[in-house]
């Protein structure tokens, strides 16, 4: 990062530059120093059934306690210590702590598996594991296969014998310490794996006090702002927008209780800034959504008028005819919706997939401040965002300050800047393929550049070529069907074949009784022909723009959800694609054998009406944007 991008960080946020913390650890050293008795961070406490608080100046003197912990295990500058703590304050804690003295972090998600802890403990040479009392009780048959472990709470006594945080804390120690320098390695983080085997990112302290930094000049944060943290602290986008951004500004955050308890913490807490993912934003037009027709009809003419109103306030169109309306639109929902919210938010801000237009659209004109951005964990993670005031939701927004972004001949998108890894762990060979001796980080997405603005269009991966030579990307028609609240999700294939068809699991709220109960394996593409005809019938209205070669001919539907235990999900909830093909590979084989009369007959495994669409008029074309 330039002195410039941090002297502008400054002057519009005040907040630490990240020359001035040179380190991540440097970070809370000088934020407890400015500001020690601002309230940092936010949870709730069940046995007290409250809210608690902790100053900045509390959390230094914690993280402190816990590197006297570290230290006292004899562990040293780079050695790598994997955690599975959930989201809250012993997360952070313990990752100040650790970074602090040297160590390398290595956060996994707190439901993994055995197999994959012991996996990734053994890839990384961890020297220690953090978990606490419920996944101890998990890992305990691995204790052999396991380096030391510190467990953050009292495990059950019948468990075998593990050192606690709570008997090893010492009452006095030194200071935190804060040694290191800005290219030291702080952690490694391991992607996904939708198509192999994860691999470890390597960040450094600059890698992500960088990226931090050139978010704040995009979007100011301020000391008065309230975080809600919804995402999970081992997604790098949770980590750099969510923890290490606010703890930059001086904001506070609140670690919310989880899905389920949402709108009851939007209530309590009244968040200002809400880092999420498209699925919850989905969900929520979708909850809009379910009410009785004029509710549906009410909605649907706010959010029109209201979108209408946003892009005139963004310079993209005159002013709007029915703006007159809006007033009084405003009052009747999204005021009741600014009230759910807490009554205080200001900027929700959306990334690690591709959020739906309709979507978007739908929540912007409600007057949600929603801006959407695009990152992958090797770009710590953050490449592009959009502002408020300059805010086109229908891109990923411009790369950030200090960021460089061009195309390779096929569409594939490069990236340079600061925020680009330091290579993958003890891959040497893949490292040189993501990044090329000049910098650019190859991130297998491709896009489109219009004026300045990146439009991600899909992944290389995720090209379909049919037979007919016609190239399909795969996830912009799995966007469009599961903006349907009928499918909860959906999987396209038909490489090699004449024509698409479509894997979706179809919404539990949508599925009679019967289905529901049954063996997901028995329904899966019931013979039932009218709910053949009615399934087709929503996917060629979800896929009417998409062009002619672009439209979904078969389908097999399912009941049972891809997730992540099932290891059909990855723990950032993207599909396996190949793992999910495989398991059902018989299915789709037989599928493509039928003939296309065949759906006279149909097959109590799969369903084909494509020729019931074509009589019925179903059959659509458009515009060739695929």
């Amino acid at each position: 990062m330039t002195a410039p991008l941090d002297a502008r960080v400054a002057v519009v946020t005040d907040a630490i530059p990240a020359q001035t913390a040179a380190t991540l650890t440097g970070l809370l050293r000088e934020r407890a120093a400015r500001t020690p008795d601002a309230i940092a961070y936010r949870w709730f406490d069940d046995d007290a059934g409250l809210w608690r608080a902790i100053d900045w100046h509390s959390v230094a003197r914690e993280a402190a306690r816990r590197q006297a912990v570290l230290k006292a295990e004899g562990l040293r500058a780079g050695d790598r210590i994997v955690t599975l703590l959930p989201n809250g304050l012993e997360w952070v804690l313990f990752d100040q702590a650790a970074l602090g003295i040297g160590l390398v972090t290595v956060p996994l998600p707190p439901k993994s598996s055995r197999d994959f802890v012991r996996w990734a403990v053994e890839r990384v040479g961890g020297r220690l594991l953090l978990v606490n009392a419920v996944q101890w009780m998990q890992l305990s048959e691995l204790r052999r296969q396991l380096p030391p472990v510190l467990c953050v709470g009292t495990p059950p006594a019948e468990t075998l014998p593990v050192k606690t945080l709570a008997e090893r804390l010492p009452d006095h120690c030194p200071p935190l310490i804060t040694d290191g320098g800005t290219s030291d390695l702080a952690t490694i983080v391991f992607t996904s794996g939708t198509t192999g085997l994860p691999k470890g990112v390597m960040l450094s302290h600059w890698n992500l006090l960088s990226n931090a930094a050139a978010g704040l000049v995009r979007e100011a944060v301020f000391p008065d702002d309230l975080f809600l943290s919804l995402l999970p602290l081992f997604h790098t986008l949770e980590r750099t927008a969510g923890y290490y951004l606010p703890l930059m500004a001086g904001a506070c955050v609140a670690f919310g209780r989880g899905p389920a308890r949402l709108r009851e913490d939007m209530e309590a807490l009244s968040p200002t800034i809400v880092v999420t993912v498209p699925r919850v934003l989905e969900r929520m037009v979708d909850a809009l959504r379910s009410g009785g027709r004029v509710r549906r009809r009410l909605l649907a003419l706010t959010s029109r008028i209201g979108y209408a109103c946003f892009e005139h306030r963004q310079g993209r169109r005159a002013y709007p005819p029915g703006a007159i309306l809006w007033p009084l639109l405003r009052a009747l929902l999204p005021r009741r919706l600014r009230r759910t919210f807490g009554g205080r938010l200001r900027l929700v801000v959306c990334g690690g997939a591709p959020l739906a237009a309709d979507t978007a659209r739908t929540l912007i004109g409600l007057d949600v401040p929603i801006i959407q951005g695009y990152g992958l964990t090797e770009a710590s993670p953050v490449v592009s965002v959009n502002a408020l005031h300059d805010n086109d939701p229908d891109s990923v927004g411009r790369p950030l300050p200090g960021t460089e972004v061009r195309l390779c001949p096929d569409g594939e998108l490069l990236v340079r800047g600061p925020g680009v890894m330091q290579g993958y762990w003890q891959e040497p060979d893949a490292s040189v393929r993501a990044v090329d001796q000049d910098g650019w980080l190859h991130t297998g997405d491709l896009a489109r550049l219009v004026e300045g603005r990146i439009h991600i269009v899909g992944r290389i991966k995720d090209i379909i070529v049919l037979s007919t030579g016609e190239k399909v990307h795969a996830a912009q028609l799995e966007q469009a069907i599961t903006a349907d609240p009928l499918f909860e999700q959906a999987l396209v294939l038909g490489d090699r074949q004449p024509c698409l068809a479509a894997l979706v699991v179809l919404a539990k709220t949508a599925l009679p009784p019967s289905a529901a109960r049954a063996d997901p394996a028995a329904t899966a593409g019931s013979a039932d022909a009218t709910r053949q005809d009615h399934l087709m019938s929503r996917l060629a209205r979800r896929l009417a723009g998409f062009p002619e070669y672009a439209q979904v001919r078969k389908v097999i539907w399912l009941t049972e959800p891809w997730t992540v235990e099932s290891d059909l999900l990855t723990h950032t909830m993207k599909a396996r694609r190949g793992k999910i093909l495989a398991r059902y590979q018989t299915l789709i084989d037989q599928l493509y054998a039928l003939p296309d009369d065949s759906q006279a007959k149909p097959s109590s495994d799969f369903v084909d009406s494509r020729a019931r669409r074509d009589r019925r008029g179903h059959q659509r074309s458009g515009p060739a944007s695929v």
